[in-house]
């Protein structure tokens, strides 16, 4: 895989925002037995359960229809008002259950060129806290920033160049920096690569990782750069050392503890990947937070498209669902689907695929065997969903939860949406009551409605 595309599915899989309401951790084992075995279970909740980056979002479990807060036109989100359809709001990050970052990049024919924007909704009123842009240079695809996540105070990201990778924090308040840390000077894509990142919110803090790989990208060694960010978005402590990597796009980090574990990772010695989380320094893996790992690691499903130019495999791990190449996973698969079939979502034990577009349609499979359990037809481009109990489907019928096992409606909203994007959990660190439906529209005329669980 090339600088460019591993940069890029990097930021694809911390952008996919897959739900899930199954229960993976420990599927296939038996019930626990005593209080150590209920010990360890509480280590692997802990894990599952963290707040995370937007590819954890749930949303949370609605009996009833959602209330609608408002509606807005995504062109709105970018101060120079050239927002453009197909290269407007790229993600959303949550910063707490009050505020939202709109991030997007939009061409232009102006001499300026492209140029990024950020924008700070309030999502009780829909009024914008602070909003800037910036320049994006020409012919440099891989410069630029990945955001990671945020609290109320920061919002948390890795600069990917031109120049240096750094981590930085920016003020949810008004938009500007609070710090910014390099840790790698003056990157070539001939010379280093990043091949994974990853972050986990807990409490007051931020733990950011990050594996850069130098010289020979066939190679199993990489560095491994970690910082712990405070919800002020100062960097309290940034470590730095050699390891050996298995997939670094599957690597994770989590506090457990009093220590801070990268998954995939090991030292050059071959030990599990630990930090002090007091200090960022290297320690010894406690063999409680191996045994977790460990649970972990064991629970893995994966399932792939079997079509004849099929280069992509789904993969879900503990929970997390992700779209990787499919030279990058050993495992076998648990079962194949259809080429040109697309995964949109995990829910109470199913797998809900999409066809391709001339059938618009969504079907449920079992996860541990692909039989399909239902087929509903689709009306234009949609979104989905889960709320831990029910399916959701975003089209241009409006919004409605279904059984995941059944098909059976339980509520539906109506909708004025000309197709759907996505439907995105609005909250950094656990369930979310608030959420947004983004349109795909016509040119100039997406819109993010946003609502909130009753």
């Amino acid at each position: 895989m090339t600088h460019t595309s591993r940069i890029r599915a990097i930021g694809a899989v911390l952008a996919v925002g897959v739900l899930t309401g199954c229960s993976l951790v420990g599927a296939d084992e038996p019930a626990p037995q005593g209080e150590q075995a209920v010990q360890a279970q509480e280590r692997v909740d802990a894990i599952r359960d963290t707040g995370r980056p937007p590819t954890h979002d749930l949303l949370a479990s609605m009996g009833s229809a959602p209330k609608e807060l408002f509606t807005l036109p995504v062109a709105e989100m970018d101060p120079r008002g050239e927002c453009r359809e197909s290269a407007c709001v790229v993600t959303w990050r949550p910063l707490s259950t009050d505020t939202v970052v709109a991030e997007g990049t939009v061409g232009s024919n102006s001499r300026e060129g492209r140029h990024a924007f950020r924008t700070a909704l309030d999502l009780t009123t829909g009024t914008t806290a602070w909003s800037n842009s910036a320049p994006v240079p020409p012919g440099q695809a891989d410069a630029g920033e990945i955001c990671l996540g945020g609290s109320a105070e920061s919002l948390v990201c890795v600069e990917t160049g031109p120049g240096q990778y750094a981590f930085r924090t920016i003020s949810a308040e008004n938009g500007e920096q609070v710090a910014r840390a390099p840790f790698v000077e003056a990157p070539a894509p001939e010379e280093s690569s990043i091949v994974g990142m990853s972050a986990e919110r807990r409490g007051d803090a931020y733990h950011v990782s990050v594996l850069v790989q130098e010289d020979d990208a066939r190679t199993r060694t990489a560095s491994v750069h970690a910082a712990q960010i405070a919800a002020d978005g100062s960097i309290v402590w940034h470590h730095q050392s050699p390891a050996s990597i298995g997939n670094g796009i599957l690597s994770e980090t989590y506090r457990l503890g009093d220590q801070i574990v990268i998954t995939h990772v090991t030292s050059q010695d071959g030990e599990p990947f630990a930090l002090s989380a007091e200090t960022g320094d290297r320690v010894t893996m406690s063999a409680d937070n191996a045994d977790a790992l460990t649970g972990l690691s064991e629970s893995v499903h994966s399932f792939v498209d079997d079509g004849s130019a099929a280069d992509y495999r789904f993969l879900l791990d503990a929970g997390r669902t992700k779209m990787l190449p499919a030279g990058d996973v050993d495992e076998e698969p648990l079962w194949t689907v259809p080429a040109g079939t697309a995964l949109s979502s995990v829910c109470g034990g199913a797998v809900a695929l999409t066809e391709d577009e001339s059938a618009h349609a969504v079907s449920m499979r079992a996860l541990d065997d692909g039989s399909e359990l239902w087929q509903r037809p689709l009306s234009g481009d949609a979104a989905i969903s889960c709320d831990g109990e029910h399916l959701l489907v975003a089209d241009e019928d409006g919004l409605t939860a279904l059984d995941p096992e059944t098909g059976e409606q339980a509520w539906s909203v109506d909708g004025q949406w000309d197709g759907v994007r996505v439907i995105k959990a609005l909250d950094p660190s656990g369930t979310a009551e608030r959420f947004a439906v983004i349109s795909a529209g016509a040119a100039g005329e997406e819109t993010v409605t946003v609502y909130q669980a009753r």
